[in-house]
């Protein structure tokens, strides 16, 4: 999703309610492959909250290309085919990925004889816009531990 997505303003349950039918509707439109023209037509078809809208409305072309290719894909296929090291990070208090169940498919992906070699893996899924939160700074020990896992596969 594009930078400034879902402000930080309080939504009603029926502006959640609204905001997520509307992004099922841009969803299907995505799933059938519509251009941007079209999805605008699927989104438009019932009222939205204005925090969707002006979200929306920042979707272009290019973006809505991208989009559209990631809405409810399964990123376990190309996890079975890799044969590199992979790292997987999760957020533990990550609101978007359920981070259990994607360390246990990583995990069982790592693991299956198809791959040859035990790597765990990382994944992330798309899921309806939420509020945004102020990003908070890593966690100490975080970077060091990225650095170290990046300089122990690099070359």
């Amino acid at each position: 999703m594009p930078p400034g997505w879902a402000g930080s303003r309080a939504v009603s349950d029926e502006g959640v309610e609204a905001a997520l039918a509307a992004y099922d509707r841009v969803v299907e439109a995505g799933r059938r492959d519509a251009d941007l023209a079209e999805a605008n037509r699927w989104f438009e078809a019932a009222p939205s909250p204005p925090e969707f809208v002006e979200n929306w409305a920042e979707v272009d072309e290019r973006l809505w290309g991208s989009m559209k290719r990631k809405f409810d894909h399964d990123p376990i296929p190309h996890a079975l085919r890799l044969r590199c090291p992979q790292l997987a990070i999760f957020g533990g208090a990550d609101e978007l990925v359920p981070v259990a169940d994607s360390v246990a498919l990583f995990t069982a992906a790592a693991a299956h004889p198809d791959r040859g070699r035990r790597w765990p893996s990382s994944c992330s899924r798309r899921r309806p816009p939420r509020p945004r939160r102020r990003r908070r700074p890593p966690r100490p020990g975080y970077l060091d531990a990225l650095t170290r896992w990046i300089t122990a596969h690099a070359g």
